[in-house]
Parts: structure tokens; C-alpha cells; sequence
């Protein structure tokens, strides 16, 4: 007991006294030095949720209680659990939006035990809403999308939730009337050592019922498959009832995996909801992730139409509220336009030089191909070479046309010696073919020589003849 007459920490029951851990803490117990708790108010595999007074504000608060790792984990699994909570207990503290569940403070108990403080929202949850049955459609499409400002807002700071679920997202009656929803649990379940673990999927990857098919294969997860669960969540509160269901959580993950979403007519046959708000769910639940929703922006405009309600209680922060019939869109910052307009300016500057430069450097290196490659006018007729002939030697041209006297017949009487045709002239040899082009001209050759058989030295001429006919 503490001075005041309460139960201190290690008083919750006999078993902490002999230093055994108790799973329930009782009224009274003071945590942190500063939360007095009241009441438990939910429970789980992996923590506790109280219901504690903070003494020194004076106000109410959820205390969050989580489990450490058991007796059996090592030092360092130890280390990495607090690491790891450390970690996330100061990324959540940092997230401001007007649906997501406030952090106020975080730390550790006297016996190892690792708590959170947050806001304590006084309404039920979005699980309670649907034990009467579907939600009217525009109270249904008002909810998830508050839901999904909240997950578009942590998917732009890098936070995915990875357990979006109906008992995750608690509703509460603003002084106007309208309701408010507010995200819960923001990446706790990633504290867990056992994120493998199928048998406490629920606990640890997320809900069976909510559960993407790429988170339940564990493979990698993306803010889609927060988006995967938005749609499952929507798919609940137009139709009552689960896309999938089965008699434990191994089937109901098969599921998810393997069969096509249920229409909502094969759940609910006299259900009537507005044309096409089905096909966005279905959206929402594609099998492969690159097939749904690429962000929430999308998703939420596809959903503001279908939104009737009226305006809700105006909320500060980057985003607003909802509006009747469309969602109020930020101011838009000039400055943020200019920089933008500049910064690609720069770029498409720099893309043009970047071209520019390759054009250049493409023909240079044309012509420094041309330049190193030697001419060939093959298609081209060359030019007129000037090939030295090698010279002829004059031949003396023999006596043009001598006339010889023909030998006397005597039976033949001519008044007129008969001409005899000369013997035909060598002609000369025709120079050999020339090898190659020569600068200067070959030496002349000599002439070829007359055979003396045919040279006409020994023919006089008519005149020096004596005539045979002549007399005395």
C-alpha cells in the first residue's frame, strides 16, 4: 500500500509479490507516477487497455499496457523489443490528425512492463455499430473516409498501419451531432517479435478478416494493403457481414488468397446501395496490390459523390473536414506552384543542354570518322590520268609506193612496166601494259629491227634501173 492507503504497483495481487507478473492491474494502481487506473476496458493477446485518471491534468486517458517478451527470450531479443518500441512510440507520438486516436506519453513500468497514454474516446466502436446490422449508406461512406484521411495522412510520413480493422477505429458524437471516427493502433503490431506467427495473426499481422493476401503469404507490405482493408472495412459497414468468414483464422486467410470477393447480392439479396459503390470496393480488393488503389487520394475521390451528409465540426490541421457532396480541398501555395514551375524549368534546361550535348558530340564524331576513314570514289568516274606513253620510235616510212620493174616476159609484150605492190610494213610492237602510274616516262625503247629480208636497200629506184627495152 502506498502512504495515501491505494495499492502500489506491486500490490496488484499476492502473485507480484513473489515477483510474478499479474495479466490484470487493479483499480488504483498508479502508473508512471502520474496515471491512476480506474478500470480495464479492453483486452488482447499482446496488451491491455485501461481506463486511468492523469493526476496532474486532471484528465482521463487510455493506458495502453503492453507484454514484454517472455521469461525464455534472450538479451538481445529483449534489446530489440525495447528498441523497437521506443521507435514507434515516438513516430505515433508525432502524428497530429483530427481521426487519428492522440498519444500523450509513453514509458515503461516498475516491472518491465511498456505502456502508452492516449486520448480516451468515449463512444464505441465501428464493430459495435454493425451488431444492428448494415449502416445506411452515406453514414457508412462518411466513416471508412474519415478512416482513410486518417491512413492517407500516415502513408504520406512513411507510417503504415498494417491492423486497419472495425474494432480498431472507434466512433464518437461531436457537440453538432455528426460523428467522428478515430484510428487506433497505429504500427504496434510491428513490436512483435513473432511477426512470422500464423497461429496470433490477429494479433500480431492483422485480422484475419481484414488481412491483404500479399500480408497473409508474408510477403512484403505497402500502404495498399491498408488500402485492402479500408475496403474490407467499407464492405462491412454497407453489407453487415464479412467478405470472407469460416470456422477459424486459417480458413478465413485461405480465403482471402484464393476465392473471388462475394458480390454483395450473394450476402444480401434485398440490399440496395447506389450504382457503382460497389465496383469501388471491389477495388479495393483486388487480389494484387499494383491492381487496387495506387494512394487513398484515389480512393477518397471516388468516394466523395457518394457522401450526402451534412458538414461536420471544422477541424484545424492539413486536412478538413468533409462537406456535403464534395471534400474541401487545402489552399492551394503559390510559392510551393513557383518552385515547382522553376524547378522544372531547370530540368527541362538541363535535358535540353544534355541533348544538346549528345547531338554535338554525335556529329563530331562523325566527321572524325569521315576524317580518319580514307576516300574511296568508288561510285565516281576518276579523272582523266595522265599516263606518260612510252615513246615510239620513229621508223623511217619506206618509199611510198616504188615502182619495180616487173621481170621480162618474152612472150608479153607491155608498153608499161606493171606496178608491184610494196611488202607490207612491220608495225610496230604495241608497248607493254603499264603496271602501275608512273610520274616520269619509261626510257625509250629501241626500235625493233627490220629483218634484211625485208628491206628494200637493194631495190634501186625506177629511174636508176636500165631500161631493157631501151636501144642504142
Amino acid at each position: 500500500m502506498t502512504k495515501d492507503g491505494r495499492p502500489d504497483q506491486g500490490a496488484e495481487n499476492p502473485e507480484n509479490a513473489r515477483g510474478m507478473r499479474s495479466p490484470v492491474l487493479v483499480p488504483g494502481t498508479l502508473i508512471g507516477g502520474k496515471f491512476r487506473i480506474q478500470n480495464r476496458i479492453a483486452r488482447g493477446g499482446q496488451a491491455s487497455v485501461y481506463l486511468a485518471h492523469q493526476e496532474p491534468l486532471n484528465r482521463p486517458v487510455a493506458l495502453k499496457i503492453l507484454s514484454p517478451p517472455s521469461h525464455e527470450a534472450t538479451h538481445e531479443e529483449r534489446e530489440a523489443f525495447e528498441q523497437r518500441f521506443l521507435l514507434e512510440a515516438r513516430t505515433l507520438a508525432s502524428l497530429d490528425h483530427p481521426n487519428i486516436v492522440t498519444i500523450f506519453d509513453y514509458g515503461e513500468t516498475d516491472d518491465g512492463r511498456y505502456y502508452l497514454a492516449m486520448e480516451y474516446i468515449s463512444g464505441g466502436r465501428f464493430l459495435d455499430l454493425l451488431k444492428s446490422g448494415p449502416l445506411e449508406t452515406s453514414r457508412a461512406v462518411y466513416l471508412v473516409m474519415q478512416v482513410a484521411q486518417a491512413l492517407r495522412y500516415s502513408h504520406k510520413r512513411g507510417v503504415v498501419h498494417r491492423d486497419v480493422k472495425n474494432s480498431n477505429v472507434l466512433v464518437r458524437q461531436l457537440d453538432s451531432g455528426e460523428e467522428q471516427a478515430k484510428v487506433v493502433d497505429f504500427g504496434l503490431v510491428k513490436l512483435s517479435r513473432m511477426d512470422s506467427s500464423i497461429t496470433q495473426t490477429g494479433m500480431i499481422l492483422g485480422s484475419p478478416h481484414f488481412m491483404a493476401p500479399e500480408q497473409a503469404t508474408g510477403q512484403g507490405v505497402d500502404h495498399r494493403a491498408d488500402i485492402y482493408a479500408t475496403g474490407v472495412l467499407l464492405y462491412c459497414g454497407l453489407t453487415g457481414k464479412y467478405p470472407f468468414d469460416g470456422p477459424h483464422a486459417t480458413a478465413i486467410i485461405t480465403s482471402h488468397v484464393t476465392r473471388d470477393v462475394p458480390t454483395f447480392a450473394s450476402l444480401v439479396p434485398d440490399l440496395v446501395v447506389p450504382d457503382g459503390l460497389e465496383s469501388i470496393v471491389r477495388h479495393c480488393l483486388e487480389k494484387k496490390p499494383s491492381r487496387r488503389y495506387p494512394s487513398m487520394d484515389a480512393l477518397i475521390a471516388d468516394l466523395a459523390p457518394y457522401h450526402l451528409g451534412t458538414a461536420s465540426e471544422g477541424l484545424s490541421g492539413e486536412f478538413h473536414t468533409l462537406t456535403a457532396g464534395h471534400m474541401v480541398v487545402p489552399k492551394r501555395d503559390w510559392t510551393t506552384v513557383a518552385a515547382a514551375v522553376i524547378a522544372g524549368g531547370i530540368i527541362a534546361a538541363l535535358l535540353g543542354m544534355l541533348l544538346l550535348t549528345l547531338f554535338v558530340g554525335w556529329t563530331m564524331q562523325e566527321k572524325e570518322v569521315e576524317r580518319m576513314t580514307p576516300t574511296v570514289e568508288a561510285p565516281q568516274s576518276p579523272p582523266p590520268v595522265q599516263i606518260a606513253q612510252p615513246a615510239v620510235p620513229e621508223v623511217e616510212p619506206p618509199p611510198a609506193k616504188r615502182k619495180v620493174a616487173p621481170t621480162p616476159k618474152p612472150e608479153v609484150v607491155s608498153p608499161a612496166p606493171k606496178r608491184v605492190k610494196a611488202a607490207p610494213v612491220p608495225k610496230a610492237k604495241a608497248p607493254a601494259p603499264v603496271e602501275e602510274i608512273r610520274t616520269e616516262p619509261p626510257p625509250a625503247r629501241k626500235p625493233p629491227a627490220v629483218k634484211k629480208a625485208d628491206s628494200w636497200d637493194d631495190v634501186r629506184p625506177l629511174d636508176e634501173t636500165p631500161d631493157p627495152w631501151a636501144t642504142d
